[in-house]
């Protein structure tokens, strides 16, 4: 039987700090919620609050937008840097 699951992972630059598995009944509005919180906890409340706000506002910073990926499979990202989080969906048997 196949099964599948989300990766979640957590990068420095290049350097992997994290990762986990999670159920891939959850949907993908909810993987971008949980990249965009993760990646909050890298950032102060001024960055946080600036982030949140609406696209092509003044002072709107980048740091909590989740990206999907062009590539079919490679799942989504957040934006943030040096700190980043992927999620990708993975399939095993």
């Amino acid at each position: 039987m196949v099964k599948s699951c989300w990766k979640i992972t957590g990068y420095n630059k290049l350097t992997r700090l994290f990762e986990r598995r999670v159920s891939s009944a959850l949907s993908e509005p909810e993987i971008r919620q949980m990249l965009s919180r993760l990646a909050a906890r890298e950032l102060t409340d001024d960055e946080i609050v600036s982030a949140s706000l609406r696209k092509g506002m003044k002072g709107r910073r980048t740091d909590l937008d989740v990206v999907k990926s062009s590539t079919p499979g490679e799942g989504f990202w957040t934006t943030g840097s040096p700190r980043h989080y992927t999620a990708r969906h993975e399939i095993f048997e």
